[in-house]
């Protein structure tokens, strides 16, 4: 009887061990997941105001000084898209950029330079 007792003891250990870890492991990559998006859009909004302020370094919109923004349509729709999902998350105060906004609207500048602060001036 000494042996079977030891054998079932060995196995409920090893499912209390298994169970523990699985629990432990869940826990800690449940938590990652937020943190991850956020810093992969944080990521993508450098990139797109970087390649923005490239070719508008003062923010100040079309280069003839009509104070529209630059004809950059598809930099303009990922940083309207990046800052308004930070926006929505609420991982970043940007209510300018609406999710409908279209790259010639007036609001898109003030878009650009809520999102961009650190590149624009």
């Amino acid at each position: 009887m000494k042996g079977v007792s030891l054998a079932l003891e060995t196995i409920i250990v090893l499912i209390l061990a298994v169970s523990v870890l699985s629990v432990s492991m869940w826990f800690l990559y449940s938590n990652v997941g937020p943190g991850q998006a956020r810093s992969d859009l944080e990521r993508e909004k450098a990139l797109y105001c970087g390649s923005y302020s490239n070719t508008d370094p003062k923010c100040e919109g079309d280069i003839s000084g009509s104070n529209r923004v630059p004809k950059h349509s598809g930099a303009l729709k990922n940083i309207r898209d990046t800052c308004s999902k930070l926006h929505d998350k609420n991982w970043g105060f940007y209510p300018a950029c609406e999710k409908g906004l279209e790259t010639n609207d007036p609001k898109m500048l003030t878009c650009i330079r809520q999102c961009c602060n650190m590149y624009c001036p």
